[in-house]
C-alpha cells in the first residue's frame, strides 16, 4: 500500500491537458486536490473536453507500450548510442528507478479516467439517445487498456475504481490484482459496454479521432485469451471482425515478386502504415513537432547531419532480420503454370535503401561503401504524423487464430495464416477439416464475406502478406494432414501455435506486442520457463539464462 501512496500521491489527478482549448476544464477552488461537487460532467462540451484531455495522458504511455513490448523480445535491439535505461530494460536488469519502469504515468491516467467514470451523467438524453453513454464506455476501455499493461509487465497492479482525492483516500486499502484476477475484474467491467458503439468526434488536429479508442470486443478477446477461455476470446474478436466487416485482402496490404526471376516488386504492404488506412483499428496519435512527445520516433529513426553519425538507439536485432530471411517465398503464376522458389519474407527488409525505408518493417542504410546501417521503418512510414500502433486488422486476425486454435479448430486456424477465412474456403475439405466445422461454430461463419465478395480469390491469408503465393504452396506451408498426420490432434494444435507465434514476428514485430505475446504462448506451455529462454535466446543466450523463473518476466516495482 506504501508504494502505490507513492505513486499515485505525486500524480494526484493532474488534469494537465494538451488542447489549449481546455486547460481550464477542471479549475477548482484548491491547488491540489479537486472537488467533487463543482465539476460534474452533465454536459457533452465538457464531456468532450474530458476526454480530450484523457486521450492527452495516453500518449505518455505510446513509448513504454513500444519499449517494454519489444525491446525485451527477441526481435528489438539497442544500438551503440542506447542510454543505460535502455540497456537495462534489454537486459532484464531495470531497477525501480528506470524511467521505462515507472508505474505513474499509468496511474495518472487511471486516476484521470476514474474521475470521468464516477462523475459523467450517462443518463442524459437527447434525440432519445444517452449521449454520453459512448464516451463512458470508451473511458472504461481506455482504463481497461491501461490496467492490462500495468499488470503485464509489473506481474501485478493496484485496482482503482474511484478517483483519488485527498490523503484520506490514499489510506485506503485497495486489492492488489495479479493477472488473472485483473481478467476477471476487467471483463466484469466491461461485458455490460461491448455493444456500445465505438466513439467518433471526427476529424480534429488533423486526426481522425475513431482510430483513438479501444474496442471493447477486442479488449474482451485478449483478457479471455489470457484467461485461457479461448473459445470465448474467439467469439469476441469474431464479433469485432463481423461488425466492421474486417477481412485481409489477398492484393491490399501485401509485398510481392511480380516474376519468377524476382526482378520486379510490389510494395503496398507499408501502405497501413502512414495516416490512417482501413487496417488501422486503435492507435496512439502525436504530432510531430519541436516539443513532440512520442520518444520512439527518434529512437528508431537514423538522422544526423553527416551520414557517418547515426544517433538512433533502437533497431532490429540479427535474429529478427534472420527470422524474415529465413522465410521461404513461394511464387506461382496461375496463367502460365509456372512456379518459383525466393527466399525470404517480404514484410522484412524494405527493398529500397533510402532512409524513408518504403515496403517494410526495417531497411538497410548505406554509410559508406564498407559500412551500412539497419534501422526500423514503422514509424517513420508517418513522419508527420507519427503513431504508437495498438490494435490493427492483422493482429486481430492473427488474435483469432490462436483462439481458435486453442480451442481445438486448428485446421481452421492455419487457414487464416494460409488461406483466408471466406466462407467458400472454409467449407473446402482439403483445406480445413470438416470436422471441426460440422456444425460450424459462430465464430467461424464468415458470412459476411460471402455478401461482400462472390468468391474467394479476393480473400487471402496473412501469411500471404509477405511470403507470395503460399495458398499455392503443397510443399513448404502445409498443415500436416494425410501422409503428414501428426500423431494427436494436441500435436496439431502445437504445430500451428508455433505457427501462428512466428506470424505474430513477421506481421506485428516493433508494434508494442511482442513480449507480451511470448509471454501468453510461454504460459501454455508445460516449461513456461524453457519456452521463454528459448524465444529470448535467439537474440542473446546469455540474457535468456537469466530468465530462469517466470518472475524474471516482470519489471521491478517501489
Amino acid at each position: 500500500m506504501k508504494n502505490i501512496t507513492k505513486i499515485i500521491g505525486s500524480v494526484i489527478l493532474i488534469f494537465g491537458l494538451l488542447f489549449s482549448a481546455c486547460s481550464d476544464m477542471l479549475d477548482t477552488d484548491s491547488d491540489r486536490f479537486l472537488l467533487t461537487d463543482d465539476n460534474k460532467l452533465d454536459s457533452p462540451n465538457d464531456s468532450i473536453y474530458s476526454v480530450l484531455g484523457i486521450l492527452e495522458k495516453l500518449q505518455y504511455l505510446g513509448d513504454r507500450h513500444v519499449i517494454l513490448g519489444e525491446l525485451r523480445g527477441e526481435l528489438m535491439d539497442v544500438t551503440d548510442n542506447a542510454d543505460e535505461n535502455l540497456r537495462a530494460i534489454r537486459n532484464f536488469t531495470a531497477t525501480a528507478d528506470n524511467p521505462y519502469a515507472s508505474k505513474r504515468d499509468y496511474y495518472a491516467l487511471i486516476n484521470n479516467c476514474n474521475y470521468y467514470i464516477n462523475y459523467v451523467d450517462t443518463s442524459i438524453v437527447s434525440g432519445g439517445i444517452k449521449v454520453l453513454l459512448k464516451e463512458y464506455a470508451a473511458i472504461k476501455a481506455i482504463r481497461a487498456w491501461s490496467y492490462m499493461q500495468l499488470v503485464l509487465n509489473f506481474g501485478e497492479a493496484t485496482y482503482i475504481e474511484k478517483p483519488i482525492f485527498s490523503n484520506e483516500d490514499l489510506e485506503k486499502t485497495y486489492p492488489v490484482l495479479n493477472i488473472d484476477e485483473m481478467c476477471n475484474a476487467l471483463i466484469k467491467d466491461l461485458l455490460p459496454y461491448e455493444d456500445v458503439d465505438m466513439l467518433n468526434y471526427g476529424e480534429i488536429s488533423g486526426r481522425e479521432t475513431n482510430y483513438c479508442f479501444f474496442p471493447i470486443p477486442f479488449l474482451l478477446g485478449d483478457l479471455y485469451m489470457w484467461q485461457g477461455n479461448y473459445a470465448l476470446a474467439a467469439e469476441k474478436y469474431y464479433k469485432l471482425i463481423e461488425k466492421n466487416g474486417y477481412y485481409i485482402s489477398s492484393s491490399r496490404y501485401t509485398n510481392q515478386w511480380l516474376s519468377s526471376d524476382f526482378s520486379a516488386v510490389s510494395n503496398r504492404w507499408s501502405d497501413m502504415f502512414p495516416a490512417y488506412s482501413g487496417e488501422i483499428i486503435t492507435t496512439i496519435p502525436y504530432v510531430l513537432s519541436a516539443n513532440n512527445n512520442f520518444e520512439t520516433f527518434s529512437l528508431t529513426a537514423p538522422s544526423a547531419s553527416v551520414a557517418e553519425n547515426y544517433q538512433y538507439k533502437l533497431a532490429p536485432s540479427q535474429a529478427a532480420m534472420d527470422m524474415w530471411a529465413n522465410e521461404p517465398y513461394y511464387y506461382y503464376n496461375k496463367t502460365s503454370n509456372v512456379s518459383a522458389d525466393g527466399f525470404g519474407d517480404l514484410r522484412g527488409k524494405s527493398l529500397f535503401g533510402s532512409a524513408s525505408g518504403s515496403g517494410g518493417s526495417y531497411a538497410i542504410q548505406t554509410i559508406s561503401d564498407a559500412d551500412s546501417v539497419p534501422f526500423i521503418t514503422k514509424y517513420t512510414f508517418s513522419s508527420d504524423l507519427p503513431s504508437a500502433w495498438i490494435y490493427r486488422v492483422g493482429l486481430l486476425y492473427l488474435r483469432y487464430a490462436e483462439a481458435v486454435n486453442q480451442a481445438g479448430y486448428p485446421s481452421l486456424a492455419f487457414a487464416v495464416l494460409k488461406y483466408g477465412t471466406h466462407p467458400l474456403t472454409l467449407s473446402d475439405p482439403t483445406k480445413v477439416k470438416l470436422e471441426e466445422i460440422t456444425p460450424r461454430p459462430a465464430f467461424a461463419t464468415f458470412s459476411f464475406l460471402s455478401t461482400m465478395f462472390e468468391n474467394s480469390s479476393s480473400i487471402g491469408g496473412i501469411h500471404a502478406r509477405g511470403c507470395g503465393n503460399v495458398e499455392a504452396d503443397t510443399v513448404t506451408y502445409i498443415f500436416p494432414k494425410d501422409e503428414y498426420m501428426l500423431a494427436t490432434k494436441q500435436d496439431s494444435i502445437d504445430f500451428v501455435d508455433a505457427k501462428i507465434c512466428l506470424e505474430l514476428g513477421l506481421e506485428t514485430a516493433f508494434e508494442g506486442n511482442r513480449f507480451h505475446d511470448l509471454m501468453r504462448f510461454s504460459l501454455r506451455k508445460d516449461d513456461p520457463v524453457a519456452y521463454m529462454q528459448e524465444w529470448i535466446g535467439k537474440k542473446d543466450p546469455a540474457v535468456a539464462a537469466t530468465l530462469n523463473s517466470k518472475e524474471k518476466w516482470f519489471l521491478p516495482s517501489k
